[in-house]
């Protein structure tokens, strides 16, 4: 769901508190 919701708000988030 990941690929589908969108890479570029996962990439903002995984850098806000995801390392």
């Amino acid at each position: 769901v990941m690929d589908m919701l969108g890479p570029s708000l996962w990439d903002a988030w995984n850098s806000s508190g995801q390392s």
